[in-house]
């Protein structure tokens, strides 16, 4: 079995150690397309031996442009080679509540599963933590959110069509689709450290695209004091996910 991952990426070089470390143990090879990050993440991931980089430009962020990556790239160096494509953002998890997803996915490839199910968490600690263990190991809690029960994982002879953002897709097969098979769990790590999260938002007001503004892709919170409510929030509502 061949697992591919498909990822964007921009400064993120808090972060991808954990990513890293999580998928290098379960994908065969990473695709991770940087969008000229500017904090030394372009140079750890092209020092990854399961990783292959590559570089794109954008006038900031702009959701037409990612979204484009991620329905096409796959097919070009995937198709054909690859049972499985996976699609996360660098502060995505996925994983199993009951066993590794690797050999999960063989299961759900030897019982012809398309697309699973996958059920979203927003995970939230209150600081950004620096360790060698794995993300969902330091940082357990978070609040169930249906806006990312992404269809994240599917066989690469489906065109997926995902709209922008990501959260949602048209996919096309000549094969049924639908499967009552076990859900997945997708850890979304936007709110791990207040500060962080912070900065992140901060930055993204400004490198929003022309293209995002005018099409009102993206919800990025300009005002740092309702940011910080919003976070405040999330803590606030979590609740242990990972036992």
């Amino acid at each position: 079995m061949i697992i591919h991952l498909y990822a964007v990426c921009y400064n993120e070089k808090d972060m991808l150690p954990y990513f890293l470390k999580y998928y290098e143990t379960i994908v065969d090879k990473m695709f991770i397309f940087d969008n000229e990050s500017t904090d030394g993440s372009d140079k750890i991931l092209k020092s990854h031996s399961n990783v292959q980089a590559f570089s794109f430009k954008s006038d900031g962020i702009n959701d037409s442009i990612m979204t484009g990556i991620y329905n096409e790239a796959y097919k070009k160096h995937s198709r054909g080679s690859a049972d499985w494509i996976i699609c996360a953002d660098i502060d995505e998890i996925i994983l199993s509540p009951r066993m590794n997803l690797r050999d999960i996915l063989q299961e759900m490839l030897e019982n012809n599963v398309m697309i699973p199910h996958m059920a979203g968490f927003q995970m939230v600690s209150e600081r950004f933590i620096k360790s060698d263990k794995q993300i969902y190991e330091i940082c357990k809690w978070g609040v169930r959110d249906p806006v990312y029960d992404k269809t994240a994982i599917f066989r690469p002879e489906i065109d997926i069509n995902f709209h922008i953002g990501r959260h949602r897709s048209s996919p096309v097969s000549d094969k049924y689709l639908l499967s009552s098979w076990d859900s997945l769990a997708l850890l979304h790590y936007k709110f791990f450290g207040r500060q962080r999260y912070l900065d992140k938002q901060k930055e993204s007001c400004i490198r929003i695209s022309e293209t995002n503004k005018k099409n009102k892709y993206g919800l990025y919170h300009k005002d740092q004091k309702k940011a910080n409510e919003f976070f405040s929030y999330t803590l606030n509502c979590a609740r242990e996910v990972i036992g």
